[in-house]
């Protein structure tokens, strides 16, 4: 039991370690798990991706406005409150979000495997 206790942390330690850049070229970790965050829960705002994040207003902007460049995600004003800016993925970054997903999922069996 100690052995495949051992072993299922040591896949665990693997997985945490992969190298997204490999799994979905062009993201970073950090806009990568931004855009996971984004699919959950279609059109919501800055502050509470921040939240999710754990990350400052600045730092949650500066992920949104790369994944914007990348046409990832699309912002937009909150037609009940002007001043809220809310947050969605574009088709192509739902489809990112499904090849990101695939890829994991390979990775993860491999780690697993071994």
């Amino acid at each position: 039991m100690h052995d495949a206790i051992e072993k299922l942390l040591h896949s665990a330690r693997r997985f945490y370690k992969l190298p997204y850049g490999n799994v979905l070229p062009g993201l970073t970790k950090q806009e990568y798990i931004m855009l996971m965050v984004i699919q959950q829960k279609d059109k919501q705002g800055v502050g509470s991706l921040a939240q999710k994040m754990c990350c400052t207003m600045p730092a949650a902007s500066r992920l949104l406005r790369s994944l914007e460049e990348k046409h990832l995600i699309r912002r937009m004003a909150d037609p009940k409150d002007r001043r809220t800016t809310l947050v969605s993925p574009t088709p192509e970054g739902e489809e990112y979000i499904q090849r990101g997903k695939e890829q994991m999922r390979i990775k993860a069996d491999k780690i697993v495997e071994r």
